[in-house]
């Protein structure tokens, strides 16, 4: 049996490893438009490879698999509720935690500065930032139904973690926010510490509620970063911003001209 003191080892590790985010934009030689090119999609793709958040969790949840371990930490957290206390409070948290997630989504999205067209630009950001979550969220499904594997709870569905996937996806999306704002770059890592522990409190939370298994939020977490840093890398570039023109002509005679830059 896992005592607590290795337990809290585990959840730091899984803490700051998904924090410890690199800066490293990807080369967006893949030609400009609203829709990448090849060379886009393979750098984004060789970033959120080897993102931390997303190969981290990923080793630890192979390591965890390994070790046999799933069952015994999953039995002491059930039991002993180390951090919420029951099961019933700690389901309640990781949907507390998951929404705080995504509020620092949106909050760090908001403050990403731009140039002109604030509110477009905004509104391109939140929407495909908003798409990468729902893609991460539905790429669960049909791993859930390949894997069938059961809860601890007893309950079907238990790999990956729905609630992990996503808290991830929306603190993937706020690290690669952060890395766009300016100024100080002293507040970056408290803001960087406090989203990685928003979505380790929701994976955790899942893990002490008994509704899932250490390797099911790990996998989660792997796989919500996974697929936030592959779209925000693809599709939004503060550099690379497509322009759509309408323009009424009256005879031979231009009239009303509106170009918006997404």
């Amino acid at each position: 049996m896992i005592n607590a003191g290795g337990l809290f080892f585990l959840v730091s590790l899984f803490t700051f490893c998904c924090c410890a985010t690199t800066q490293v934009h990807p080369d967006r030689a893949g030609g400009r438009g609203w829709w990448p090119g090849g060379s886009r999609w393979q750098d984004a793709a060789v970033n959120a490879a080897t993102h931390p958040g997303t190969w981290v969790p990923a080793a630890g949840g192979v390591l965890v698999a390994a070790g046999n371990w799933d069952g015994d930490i999953s039995d002491w957290a059930m039991d002993e509720g180390p951090l919420f206390g029951s099961r019933k409070r700690a389901e309640e948290a990781s949907d507390v935690l998951r929404t705080a997630t995504h509020v620092g989504m949106v909050v760090t999205a908001l403050a990403v500065p731009k140039e002109d067209g604030w509110l477009v630009s905004t509104a391109w950001r939140m929407a495909w930032e908003h798409l990468g979550v729902m893609a991460a969220s539905y790429a669960t499904d049909p791993i859930k139904r390949w894997t069938a594997r059961q809860r601890p709870n007893g309950g079907p569905g238990s790999f990956p973690s729905w609630h992990a996937t996503r808290a991830a996806a929306y603190a993937g999306m706020g690290y690669r926010n952060l890395d766009l704002i300016g100024g100080n770059p002293g507040w970056r890592l408290p803001a960087r510490l406090a989203l990685a522990s928003l979505a380790a409190g929701t994976a955790w939370a899942r893990v002490e509620a008994g509704q899932h298994y250490p390797s099911d939020v790990l996998a989660g977490a792997a796989l919500g970063n996974f697929i936030a840093v592959l779209i925000h890398d693809a599709f939004l570039d503060q550099d690379e911003m497509s322009e759509i023109s309408l323009r009424v002509w009256i005879g031979q005679y231009p009239g009303l001209s509106f170009s918006v830059r997404m």
